[in-house]
This record gives C-alpha cells, structure tokens and sequence, in this order.
C-alpha cells in the first residue's frame, strides 16, 4: 500500500490548502496480474478560495484609498481620454498599478480588468461570458476622479471578483471617510462589518431619494437630463454626487433607494453591484431587462415598488 499527500500554500498574503490522497492496493493473482486502485480527491475549498480573495481585495482597497486621501485635490499630472470631461491622473494610474501588481504576484492566474489598462479583447472576453472557473479582477482604482481633481471628498476605490460570468466579491471603500463596503456571493452585505440592507421593497417612489449620475458623452448628458426631468416630480430628492460605485452602495446601505445612469463600464458597477443585491436590492438596464456584465445603461433600486415605478416612468 502507498499513502502519499501532497499540499500547498499560495504565496503573499493568502494561504490555502489543497490535498490530494492517493491509495493504491496491487494483489498477484493466478495467471495474471490484478491491480486495484483507490483514488480520493479533497479539492480546494471554494468558500475559503473566496474570503482569501476577499481578504486581498480589502487590503488593496485600503492601501490605494491611502494614496488617494494623501493627493486628493493636488494631482499634479491631468490628462484628457475621450474628453475634456473624461479626466484621468497620476494617483488614478498609480492606484491601477498597485493593485494589479499585487493581484499578478498573489493570484497569477487570475484575468484583469482596469478602467486604466484595459483593452478591447479583455472587454470582448468578459462579454463572451467567461467560462468555468476563471476568476476575473474589475477594478476601478478612483471612483470619482473629477471629484478627486477638485478635492471634493466623495470618490472610491472598486473591486470585484468574479468566477466565471458570476460576481464573487465587492469592495468599494471611500477613504475620506473610512468606510468599507463590502460582499461575497450569497453572504449578505456589510459596511465596516456590520450587516446592511436596503429599503424595504413596499417604499414609495416619492419616499425615496434618487441618484443619478452624468456620462461624459454629451449625447448621454442631454439624455439623462430627459430622463431626470420624467423621475424628478416623483420622487423625494435627486442626488448626483459623482461615484457610481458610491451611489450604488448608498443604496445597499438603505440610504437612498435609487440610481440610474446611462453608459456605464463594468468597473465602475461590478463590486457595487453585488453589494447591493447582497442588500436585498435589484439591479437591470432601465428597461427591466437583465444588465449584462460588461454594463451599459443601469438602474439599480432596493427593489420592489421603486424598481417597478422607475421602469414605468422611463419607458
């Protein structure tokens, strides 16, 4: 008989255990040979898998929000992308690049998504439909970036992970005020680590607060002032603070009970995203049909009543 067993830990911050035990039995018997083997497999405990990428996430989130609680309001390097509007920095590229760094050393298998590095195929991939279980990473390193510029307090950092086409893991973290919000998958949702939920689904339109916010496009912008001048004689206030992300978990947090915006990339909505169904919140395009993971025009709610009476007024 052989017993052998083989283990593993992932290197950095995360540790796991993987074990494999093999038996194997060999009788001689007349006039051949019989042989039997026994193979017990123990295979990664997934649950674990996920809290380790967690545990990653958080620290990241932290350590980026550190970078841009110091430079908020004093980037010294401002650069145009698609428009005069659509800005990025310095710490937005620096926060990129920690993160991701970090990401490869720990998890060297795992796929990246960044608003600052992506590209095309990575889009094209994560709108295929991963498949199995592949982890990808969907990051926004500044959520909020023109605040960030005028020093205004209201951005973040967002990470989510997902295996497969599922979302497993979000973070978003608002480092002016320290809080951390956070999910797994089918775990609930949780602000500095205490439990969340959003409003109740009977709430009324007109007892709920509705976020918005502005693409940088100005055909999106003229749109969304349509939009908002259908839902503002209906609802209790408009917000339009700046940081999807943010607005989103407002939402989980029972804070404000909506948020709409057209053209949204999968960074800016992903970690936020399951927070807030996490909550107890619903997420779809504005028209009800399901929101695909690579984005597009959103409207998140706590669900219910609001979900459906936004539906009716934007359609």
């Amino acid at each position: 008989m052989r017993l052998c067993a083989a283990s593993w830990r992932s290197p950095g911050f995360v540790s796991r255990t993987h074990t494999v035990v093999s038996i194997s039995v060999q009788r001689n018997v007349r006039p051949g040979r019989l042989v039997t083997r026994a193979v017990q497999t123990v295979q990664v405990d997934i649950s674990q898998e996920i809290k380790d990428i967690e545990a990653v996430a958080v620290r990241l989130a932290r350590e980026a929000g550190a970078l841009i609680l110091a430079k908020s309001g004093r980037a010294t390097q401002v650069d145009r992308k698609a428009s005069r509007s659509d800005l990025v920095t310095e710490v937005d590229k620096a926060c990129e690049h920690l993160i991701q760094s970090e990401v490869k050393a720990v998890f060297p298998q795992h796929h990246w998504l960044g608003e600052e590095t992506f590209t095309e195929a990575q889009l094209d991939r994560l709108g295929d439909g991963p498949k199995g279980a592949d982890y990808t990473w969907l990051v926004d390193p500044i959520d909020g970036t023109l605040n960030f510029i005028g020093g205004l307090p209201f951005a973040s950092v967002s990470i989510a992970v997902a295996r497969g086409s599922t979302l497993q893991v979000g973070v978003v973290y608002n480092p002016f005020i320290d809080e951390l919000f956070t999910a797994r998958k089918g775990e609930g949702a949780y602000l500095n680590g205490e439990s969340i939920s959003a409003l109740p689904r009977e709430t009324e339109l007109e007892d709920a607060i509705v976020t918005l916010g502005f693409n940088s496009k100005p055909e999106r912008r003229k749109l969304m002032l349509q939009e908002i001048s259908k839902v503002g004689p209906h609802c209790r206030a408009i917000r339009a603070l700046g940081s999807a992300a943010l607005h989103i978990s407002y939402i989980a947090a029972g804070r404000v009970g909506c948020f709409f915006e057209h053209g949204l990339k999968p960074w800016d909505i992903a970690a936020a995203w399951l927070i807030l169904e996490e909550a107890g919140g619903y997420v779809t395009q504005m028209n009800g049909e399901p929101l695909p993971l690579v984005g597009g025009s959103i409207l998140a709610t706590n669900g219910g009543k609001v979900h459906e009476r936004m539906i009716e007024i934007l359609n």
